[in-house]
């Protein structure tokens, strides 16, 4: 009872048919779910998203969260908006009941485990984390996988490990990893651990192997992505224990990260923490390493070691914050027994639980509940997608990693923000997704290696290629365009005439560096209407011919039909999506053609003349290999547990054996 009435008063805003739809939630989770949500009642799964980026791996996206249980349980009964609302009061309660039975483990009283609860699965920090869903995912399970690795039980490890691994947030996972290690250090069980944090990671294969492969083909390993942007500062971590010491913040990707609205521990938390620290040395340590952690380049050390491999692949120390606030939880439920016992009162236990959870109460009605809305509002169809067609065309929409509003201080507010209404209307990031319109740009992780040099070019012969028909923007980005309708937020819709179809024909391949390639793009479009140039194959120089043409006849979640006149002497079919190698092409219903890469980023086909039949279909082998590890480790985890597990003693054995 104790537990839903806190739930309740946390998310009381979902009971006015409000929702979660700020930052991440509706940039990216509304909109991965929509198509998520579309995919599996179609019986298919959404393994490509042809929506952002010029298409992009939806299986190599963690914080897609495709194999997470319960995303795709609440996606599927709830639809895309209120899903995330039930899955961040769903995952609170996970947290809060999981540091209850942690510290009730760790030998702490009642008291002491509701204020862990409280202070980690309640705490103003996961509820105004709820805009960045997957990290609360992924946090909500850190009492769980310490408490199965604490009791040395691998199947429980395991399992809450690759539930946390899989949620989509592989840095909590580093933290969550980190206090593992430290508690097998303490306890002596690295053989029981490691073999629980291995058939975890087994569990989550089919998730972790292609995000591994996108992790690899993406922006991360360049200079244009900085791993220690939004580091915390060192007022921030007094902030933690000192309401808003850390306000005014400055810019949005200024100094200070804006990843964590609020970081507010609680001061009497953190004071009970302290006097907790020398009873647990494990949450100790841990909260202090994290702490160093999430200063990033606040503090050379740590910004050393996070710009070093692997650790330079993840983003936004702040993260580590999670870490801290965790430890504090479960440190603090160590202090209050241990003040309770020195004054041999459990009066003053209850009393000092009860100034806690007042304290966070009070700052929860002050400070916590950005980023909600009325359903209404998020949910309504954006007007624009009756101007285009969902198959042959596509919209450029400006989205920026840092905006022209980067140099203004941030004004946080409860109450939704017009921006916030008409996020769909004026297709703010990924939100054109949900309307099943396409774009060139895209928002999320991981970023496409090449989409800084040719999606964010701002090239035209870049939005031709890609087949814009539809700029977005507030004032007209070429002189030829025409406006066609106005727009929320002070925006308008420019057609352009220049753009290609999504697919066509050309009779010249031409073997060119990419170096080559975004040269003859600043140059214009029309070398591509006649030559495509390749990263590798033969090339092919054949006569034009005004018969050949190409168009798309059919689309699924990860397939597409094409169908193709070709003139005698062969050319190549370019289609204007992204490439990708886990793309396998049929011709006419005959597996194996080989796919290029054309024109830097686009796809093509050779083939010979006459009409045809293209059929691509996404099938990347990592997803497929992962799969299988994922299958197997479950059937066998499945196994052990049915057939391997100690029998209980009869009644009639144990007396036999007593008596004996």
């Amino acid at each position: 009872m104790f537990l839903a009435v806190g739930l309740a008063a946390v998310h009381w805003r979902a009971f006015r048919g409000w929702v979660i739809a700020d930052r991440d939630a509706g940039r990216i989770f509304f909109p991965d779910s929509a198509f998520m949500q579309r995919c599996l009642r179609g019986g298919e799964l959404p393994l490509w998203q042809p929506y952002a980026f010029l298409g992009s791996s939806f299986v190599g996206s963690l914080q897609a969260q495709l194999f997470y249980p319960p995303r795709v349980l609440a996606v599927l009964l709830f639809g895309p908006y209120w899903s995330l609302t039930l899955l961040q009061v769903f995952h609170a309660g996970v947290a809060a009941v999981g540091a209850y039975r942690l510290a009730r483990a760790l030998g702490r009283s009642a008291e002491a485990g509701a204020l862990c609860a409280v202070a980690f699965g309640l705490s103003p920090v996961l509820a105004d984390m709820a805009t960045t869903p997957n990290l609360v995912h992924a946090a909500a399970w850190a009492p769980w996988v310490v408490l199965a690795a604490r009791r040395r039980a691998v199947v429980g490890l395991a399992g809450f490990l690759a539930m946390a691994l899989l949620a989509g947030s592989p840095e909590m996972v580093l933290w969550e990893l980190g206090l593992v290690a430290l508690v097998a250090v303490r306890r002596r069980t690295w053989a029981r651990v490691l073999g629980g944090v291995a058939w975890g990671g087994a569990l989550a294969a089919a998730a972790l192997l292609p995000a591994a492969e996108a992790a690899m083909a993406s922006a991360r390993g360049t200079a244009r992505v900085d791993p220690l942007d939004w580091s915390a500062s060192w007022k921030q971590l007094l902030a933690m224990a000192w309401p808003l010491a850390d306000m005014p913040r400055g810019p949005y990707w200024g100094e200070d990260q804006w990843l964590l609205i609020q970081v507010f521990a609680g001061t009497v938390v953190v004071a009970l923490a302290v006097v907790g620290a020398r009873r647990s040395k494990p949450f100790a340590v841990g909260g202090v390493l994290f702490a160093l952690l999430a200063l990033g380049r606040a503090f050379p050390p740590a910004a050393w070691l996070l710009t070093r491999p692997p650790l330079s692949m993840f983003r936004y120390p702040a993260k580590y914050l999670v870490g801290v606030l965790f430890c504090l939880a479960v440190l603090a439920a160590f202090g209050l027994d241990a003040l309770a016992a020195w004054r041999h009162s459990r009066r003053l236990r209850r009393a000092l639980l009860v100034v806690a959870v007042t304290e966070l109460a009070l700052f929860h009605a002050a400070q916590v509940g950005h980023g909600w809305a009325p359903i209404g509002d998020v949910s309504r169809p954006a007007a624009l997608a009756s101007f285009i067609d969902p198959l042959g065309s596509r919209i450029s929409v400006p989205i920026g990693r840092r905006s022209d509003s980067a140099n203004v201080l941030v004004e946080l507010s409860r109450e939704p923000t017009e921006g916030l209404l008409a996020s769909r209307q004026m297709l703010v990031s990924n939100r054109f997704a949900e309307d099943g319109l396409r774009a060139l740009e895209g928002y999320g992780a991981p970023e496409p290696a090449r989409i800084f040099d040719f999606q964010l070019s701002g090239q035209r012969a870049v939005a031709d290629l890609a087949g814009v028909r539809v700029f977005v923007r507030p004032t007209p980005p070429f002189h030829d365009v025409r406006s066609v309708a106005a727009l929320p937020g002070d925006l308008f819709a420019y057609e352009s005439q220049t753009a290609f179809p999504r697919a066509w024909v050309v009779p010249r391949g031409t073997v060119a560096g990419d170096r080559e390639v975004l040269d003859a793009l600043t140059r214009g479009s029309a070398l591509f209407r006649e030559d495509a140039l390749l990263a590798s194959g033969p090339p092919l120089h054949a006569t034009p011919c005004p018969d050949d043409f190409a168009r798309v006849t059919a689309e699924a979640c990860r397939s597409i039909d094409v169908e193709a006149s070709v003139c005698p002497e062969g050319g190549f079919l370019v289609l204007g999506d992204a490439y990708d190698p886990g793309w396998r092409v049929e011709v006419d219903g005959q597996p194996g053609a080989p796919l290029l890469r054309a024109d830097y980023a686009l796809r093509a086909v050779r083939l010979t003349g006459g009409v045809h039949r293209v059929r691509m279909t996404y099938s990347p082998w990592t997803f497929w290999l992962g799969l299988l590890i994922s299958t197997l480790a479950l059937a066998t985890i499945a196994l052990t547990c049915t057939f391997l597990r100690p029998r209980r003693p009869s009644a009639g054995s144990s007396s036999g054996s007593s008596a004996a």
